[in-house]
């Protein structure tokens, strides 16, 4: 495996193309609220930030909206900002227009060529979505542009070691990595290379366990979070698989799924 350079996250990975991430993130999305605790956790550590930085009637962007969690929560707790929802799956924002309120504006679009001028938003939202994506590094730099001088960058992604049982069966069985994860030390520099001022950053851990292997993909599954380039693997393969991501990693708690994470906000600079 290759040392990392620069900001590159030190993991090969092999994220699908766009298409089919989007085709595959939308067809789990009526399921996401209920399998994803995680990301809900995450994302309700992130509204402190949002509620407390966003000014009432200035636009904000949701990149990787999702079923639109964040929206909802956000109405909930008396929300008066202009919140766009942006995905890549016209259905999750199919599902979004039929199931929320009109308040919320959405778009259909690729984090990497957002169509939006720089400095659009007051404040941008990107919650467990930027290491999906095929070029992490240039993701962040283009978010980052699209916020004005003084407003705020609120995030979370996962970092290295998260999904580690589950990764280091697939290098075992030489299948790719569908995420690209940082290093938590790395996070920080680039925030100041892009002009945004941490204001907070806080680690995040926790270990999830499933009662067996295939239990645990099919919790993936239906998050949307298993899509790579590789062809699905056959009957006996994946058994082979899951006999082994059970006997390298089962408990007496079941089979554990580390996630580890950083969540916080950023200011960007007046210059």
């Amino acid at each position: 495996m290759k040392k990392s350079t620069g900001n590159t996250p030190d993991i090969h990975q092999s994220i699908s193309p766009k298409p089919r991430i989007a085709a595959h993130f939308g067809r789990k999305v009526s399921h996401y609220g209920k399998y994803a605790i995680i990301q809900q956790k995450l994302l309700d550590n992130l509204l402190p930030s949002i509620l407390k930085y966003g000014t009432p009637g200035r636009p904000w962007a949701d990149f990787g909206c999702g079923n639109g969690d964040l929206e909802k929560k956000l109405l909930q707790n008396g929300w008066y900002g202009s919140m766009t929802g942006i995905d890549i799956a016209f259905d999750s924002l199919h599902f979004c227009i039929k199931k929320l309120s009109s308040e919320t504006k959405w778009c259909c679009a690729d984090a990497e060529q957002p169509p939006f001028r720089p400095a659009t938003f007051e404040g941008l939202v990107a919650a467990s979505m930027i290491q999906w994506t095929s070029r992490p590094d240039l993701t962040i730099t283009t978010l980052a542009s699209l916020i004005e001088p003084g407003g705020y960058f609120v995030f979370s992604l996962f970092t290295e070691d998260a999904f580690r049982e589950l990764y280091e069966t697939r290098k075992r069985h030489n299948l790719p990595i569908p995420a690209a994860l940082y290093r938590e030390e790395m996070v920080e520099p680039i925030l100041h290379r892009l002009e945004l001022t941490p204001l907070t950053i806080v680690p995040f851990s926790e270990t999830v366990y499933f009662s067996s292997a295939r239990e645990l993909l099919r919790h993936l599954s239906s998050i949307g979070s298993t899509g790579t380039s590789s062809r699905p693997l056959t009957r006996r393969n994946l058994q082979k698989f899951c006999d082994d991501l059970e006997n390298g990693f089962g408990t007496d708690k079941g089979v554990p799924l580390t996630y580890k994470a950083l969540f916080g906000a950023a200011r960007k600079g007046e210059g």
